[in-house]
């Protein structure tokens, strides 16, 4: 490596390549209104939501662990860092918060949780 150059790993925590990822974090998975995993492109990047406390969220910290332990990059490009293609997760866990309501009837139609 010449002398003052910066590695960094690009990472992505909302998509996974794993090809088993949609079964090992099922319960992780970005769900659109209709139950069904969101995707990112072409529908071959599964989206999962990496929180602090699921299994998914604790194997996206792994990762930069990883890269920056046994690889020794410098950094990590971390793309779409605060929000991914989506905006709304509609699914497990609800945030308590967030939620598509019955215009007419006033109460919650929806249960959902921001992306984030």
């Amino acid at each position: 490596m010449p002398l003052g150059t910066t590695v960094l790993v690009y990472f992505h925590s909302f998509i996974s390549t794993e090809d088993e990822g949609p079964q090992k974090y099922a319960a992780d998975r970005i769900l659109a209104p209709n139950g069904r995993q969101r995707v990112y492109s072409k529908h071959i990047y599964p989206m999962f939501l990496p929180l602090g406390n699921n299994d998914y969220g604790q194997k996206m910290r792994e990762y930069v662990e990883m890269i920056l332990d046994e690889c020794g990059a410098d950094g990590v490009y971390w793309d779409e860092m605060s929000q991914s293609r989506y905006t709304y997760h509609y699914g497990e866990p609800w945030d308590g918060v967030t939620a598509d309501v019955d215009r007419v009837k006033l109460t919650i139609a929806r249960k959902s949780r921001r992306c984030r």
